[in-house]
């Protein structure tokens, strides 16, 4: 018997797949990742929603969110966009190279994380809904971006960095990737781009 896992069957040659019994399996509920965490790795109950939420019912995603406590993507997310929104290059400049310092798999968490909180931020803006996966501080900063930006310019923030997060894999200077970044999201944030 051999078991061969896969997350993205169309890459897998037509001859192997033919010869194959699929099975699908849904992702986690945010329920089970939570209280996996606190049973595996005695995370609190908030944090561990907190890490549900981020890893999207991939249970290895929230073993590594937990296992890096350090980082408060939410609180540099925010000082970022609100950096980014005054456009003081110096400031960008600043940030830029404190950024820089932190290692690429953080900067990719760091990524993730600001991909989670355009996605809910896009559902507010389609939706209106109110029952957004975010903290409360989170969810005002998404509210009041959300009386300025339109869905299309969320939507080109979300390629911006899904971009980075490739150039990240691909060893770009975080200084200069992020500080183009930084410029970039001036831009969208302005409506000048």
């Amino acid at each position: 018997l051999f078991l061969l896992a896969a997350e993205n069957q169309d890459l897998i040659l037509n001859t192997i797949l033919s010869r194959c019994q699929l099975v699908h399996t849904e992702p986690l509920s945010d329920e089970e990742i939570s209280a996996g965490l606190q049973e595996w790795r005695s995370v609190d109950p908030a944090r561990a929603q907190q890490i549900a939420f981020l890893s999207d019912g991939d249970f290895n995603d929230a073993l590594q969110l937990a296992d890096n406590p350090e980082n408060d993507d939410a609180r540099l997310l925010l000082d970022w966009l609100r950096r980014c929104w005054r456009g003081n290059s110096v400031e960008l400049v600043q940030w830029t190279e404190t950024f820089a310092r932190l290692g690429r798999e953080n900067q990719k968490q760091f990524l993730h994380y600001g991909l989670h909180f355009l996605r809910e931020m896009m559902a507010h803006i389609t939706t209106g809904s109110e029952t957004l996966r975010l903290r409360p501080e989170e969810l005002a900063t998404a509210k009041n971006m959300a009386k300025v930006l339109d869905f299309d310019r969320v939507v080109r923030l979300a390629s911006l960095f899904n971009d980075n997060i490739y150039y990240i894999e691909r060893n770009a200077n975080p200084r200069i990737l992020f500080l183009d970044t930084s410029l970039k999201l001036n831009a969208i944030l302005k409506n000048t781009a």
